[in-house]
């Protein structure tokens, strides 16, 4: 058996299941996405993204159209796995940072009452860190409006 693995493509680990926001984009749950991600927290955005999905397909199913089955659990691996973008990965490391830091303030103090220098220089070695993450992520957060005509067809 010859195995010559330079000379073929050898496909990483694949995800098997093709995610149905993925194939039919939603440019109203990226938007809102978008504009929600910066506003609430993880639990809360996706809620307001299913239930907003759910309206606004209602219609459709009334028509008996046939409508892609998108549940809430579709909406959180869609976009925490495949529409990764800049605010949310800055995001994602903000919060990590924060509860890196809220871990760290218990140890602060030794048993004598005294500060531990080195944890208090790395709180606020992630204090400055997570700051600057901040400060770039209001740089991008302007999000222009999404002006919507269901008149127009494209």
């Amino acid at each position: 058996m010859n195995l010559d693995l330079d000379n073929q493509y050898v496909p990483l680990a694949e995800d098997k299941s093709t995610c149905v926001l993925c194939v039919h984009k939603n440019s109203f749950l990226e938007e809102q996405h978008h504009i929600l991600l910066l506003k609430c927290n993880k639990k809360n955005l996706y809620d307001i993204l299913f239930q907003a999905h759910k309206e606004r397909m209602a219609p459709l199913r009334n028509q008996q159209r046939d409508v892609p089955c998108v549940t809430r659990q579709v909406i959180v691996k869609h976009f925490e796995e495949h529409a990764q973008t800049y605010n949310h990965g800055v995001l994602n490391d903000a919060r990590v940072i924060q509860q890196l830091m809220t871990s760290l303030e218990g140890r602060l103090k030794l048993k004598d009452g005294s500060l531990d220098t080195a944890n208090v220089s790395l709180w606020k070695q992630l204090s400055n860190y997570r700051l600057q993450l901040l400060k770039r992520l209001s740089v991008h957060e302007r999000v222009d409006t999404v002006v919507e005509k269901p008149y127009e067809f494209t």
